[in-house]
């Protein structure tokens, strides 16, 4: 038995011949791949509200609608991948495609050849997909707290950084500094005493203290590293409560001490 993950994708475009020549081709490729095709964007629009799609295919030019508006209105509902896929060659449409959220912009081209080419994108795009959803699974089911940062500023939280700190829920990091989050034992902000995640950026655990939101000081280990998330640079901080560990092993030194 073959158990392949199937790939479902939504194909609109005003272009009759073309919904019934790409489907044809795409599902002879790729025998992962499932194609519905709709003529119009309205309906798409539709089936995107009641179905579950791996990838969403547009033309750009259609009746009513670009397929960049369309991208548009998807993507206020769901975060389906959206490829661009057009006759309509243009960097200013490439770029206003990019800008509204478009993960691919792909040109029509008549050699049937071409079809191995948006065969490979659409797989590409739609793996990539799978691989930020299962890296964010994990992240947010980490035991060890999790935060990332842009220009200084919490964007993401998980659960585990929430209940280290004491907080009800993500939203009470957002937009907090790091000078917030990591204090010394005595209250102070010294960049010496914690990677600095501007500058700083280190997989090796550096032990810090913290004070959560009922003031209560925990020991904690801490690891910084640069990454790209949304688009921009950030960092991912790691926090692994060491209060216990800490305290456990205060009480074996005194035990082997006496």
């Amino acid at each position: 038995m073959d158990d392949k993950k199937t790939i479902k994708i939504l194909h609109v475009d005003d272009d009759i011949y073309q919904l019934n020549f790409t489907k044809q081709f795409l599902e002879a490729l790729d025998d992962a791949f499932i194609v519905e095709s709709v003529s119009t964007p309205e309906k798409a629009i539709q089936l995107t509200l009641n179905n579950i799609y791996d990838v969403v295919i547009s033309d750009y030019n259609m009746p009513n609608m670009t397929g960049i508006q369309l991208a548009q209105k998807i993507k206020e509902k769901n975060d389906f991948p959206f490829i661009l896929y057009t006759g309509h060659n243009s960097d200013e449409v490439a770029e206003s495609a990019f800008k509204a959220g478009v993960d691919d912009y792909i040109k029509k081209e008549i050699d049937p050849s071409h079809y191995h080419v948006l065969s490979n994108r659409i797989r590409h795009t739609v793996e990539k997909q799978w691989a930020e959803e299962l890296y964010q699974k994990v992240v947010k089911e980490s035991r060890d707290g999790i935060l990332i940062l842009i220009d200084n500023k919490v964007v993401f939280a998980n659960n585990a950084a929430c209940i280290l700190y004491g907080l009800d829920g993500s939203e009470s990091f957002m937009g907090k500094g790091i000078s917030n989050l990591l204090i010394t034992a005595d209250g102070d902000v010294k960049s010496k005493t914690h990677p600095n995640p501007r500058y700083d950026c280190s997989e090796q655990f550096n032990e810090v203290i913290i004070k959560t939101r009922t003031g209560e000081k925990k020991s904690v280990e801490v690891s910084t590293s640069k990454i790209t998330f949304q688009n921009k640079t950030a960092y991912l901080i790691f926090l692994r409560d060491i209060t216990q560990k800490k305290h456990m092993d205060k009480q074996l030194e005194a035990f082997t001490i006496n």
